[in-house]
């Protein structure tokens, strides 16, 4: 991936790279719901297309980051989950733990994150165990 496309050899992926970067690697991963599994209580949710695709090299890792538009309106009773997992094993994501997810809280209230591991969702004869961030908002 960084061969083909950190085409200057500069160790990072410039404006003029990422959109290659992007049509190989990422816009492929639509069929995968780009390894993003969301959850609104007990209802799964599709993953709309994702905006903002930024690409870097660092530490020896490509990272993607990626804005995605759920335009929900959450309530005080029914948590939103996000999880990032490949259940194929091809791919390892983790969550950023300086900051797992950004909250943007309109019409007042305040959200909140809490990662947790969900062993109802875990997948490979249960061996792997997905870590959910639940995200709830209170109106105060």
């Amino acid at each position: 991936m960084v061969m083909d496309h950190d085409i200057n050899g500069n160790g990072k992926f410039d404006d003029k790279e990422l959109p290659g970067l992007k049509k190989g690697y990422f816009d492929n991963l639509k069929s995968y719901q780009y390894f993003t599994h969301l959850r609104l209580g007990t209802k799964k949710l599709e993953v709309p297309s994702p905006t903002k695709f930024v690409a870097s090299i660092a530490d020896g890792r490509v990272t993607f980051r990626f804005f995605v538009p759920l335009g929900l309106r959450l309530d005080a009773k029914t948590p939103l989950a996000v999880a990032f997992y490949d259940d194929t094993f091809f791919t390892d994501m983790v969550f950023n733990k300086s900051g797992p997810v950004a909250l943007k809280v309109t019409d007042g209230g305040k959200g909140s994150v809490a990662l947790r591991a969900s062993p109802s969702l875990s997948y490979y004869s249960g061996q792997v165990v997905p870590t959910y961030a639940f995200i709830t908002w209170s109106p105060s």
